[in-house]
């Protein structure tokens, strides 16, 4: 197996090389998660420490993608009751206001632990 490397990262691996920047991936790693390590110019099984983190980061990126997919949803559905042509609902824009707002409420370490995003009946009923 071969490991095509761009950037110092692995962008693709194959059964077999079609030229430069590809390096043999050693057998004692085909069937681990790999990463290159340039000080080597080699192909090694990725660390703990390394899964770790990166499993980390996808934790975070997750929460904040579900939370704005949450919100957007909620202003979809919304955009509708706020049309110029019909009458105002009461608290609606204060709702939007909140939908909209939710991503500064948050940051990296708090993300991980965020409540769900309220409907408009239940943002009435914490009011």
């Amino acid at each position: 197996m071969f490991a095509k490397i761009v950037d110092n990262e692995i962008v693709d691996l194959r059964a077999v090389s079609d030229g430069q920047g590809w390096l043999t991936v050693p057998a004692d790693v085909v069937d681990l998660i790999k990463v290159y390590d340039a000080e080597t110019n080699s192909i090694v099984a990725m660390s703990n420490e390394e899964k770790e983190t990166r499993h980390a980061a996808q934790l975070l990126d997750d929460a904040w993608s579900n939370l704005r997919s949450k919100r957007e949803i909620q202003l979809y559905e919304t955009d509708s009751l706020v049309a110029a042509d019909r009458e105002p609902i009461d608290n609606m824009m204060e709702y939007r206001d909140y939908l909209r707002d939710l991503p500064s409420t948050y940051n990296d370490e708090t993300i991980l632990d965020q409540d769900s995003v309220m409907t408009f009946d239940e943002y009435v009923e914490s009011r």
